[in-house]
């Protein structure tokens, strides 16, 4: 959720921040919007508010379930459904956390250079909309 569009370093430095503090869905329930947007500055904006909306959403859940324990969805949909979280996050979840290979993670990168090595065809210079790494994704070869 944190690492999309940032460097490692500021991602890992944000994480050890949030660690210290007591990396819980309790925790990030508890915790002021302010505060945790320190903990995790320089990240993002918008990453703070995810973070406390599926902390929530995945204890409602679980409460709705009768499970003591919080865990993070075991489906591609579940997972794409929380806040923050799209394809790509979805699909390395679910290939390691799960152990369910749902498919690659396409980042603008493995988009770009698929097409240039001509293993597919889904991105047209010329043509912002197609500059998707989703349409790469959803190539079935």
């Amino acid at each position: 959720m944190m690492s999309s569009q940032t460097k490692d370093p500021v991602n890992a430095a944000a994480m050890g921040r949030l660690i210290k503090h007591g990396l819980t869905v309790e925790s990030m329930l508890e915790i002021e919007l302010q505060e945790l947007a320190q903990l995790i500055r320089p990240v993002g904006f918008f990453n703070h508010k995810a973070i406390k909306q599926t902390a929530s959403i995945l204890t409602k859940q679980a409460e709705a379930e009768g499970k003591e324990v919080v865990d993070i969805p075991n489906t591609y949909e579940g997972l794409i459904a929380l806040p923050g979280v799209g394809p790509k996050m979805a699909t390395l979840v679910m290939n390691s956390a799960w152990q369910n290979t749902v498919g690659i993670c396409v980042d603008t990168h493995v988009h770009r250079i698929s097409n240039r090595l001509k293993w597919v065809k889904t991105w047209n210079k010329n043509n912002p909309k197609s500059q998707n790494p989703e349409k790469t994704r959803a190539v079935r070869i």
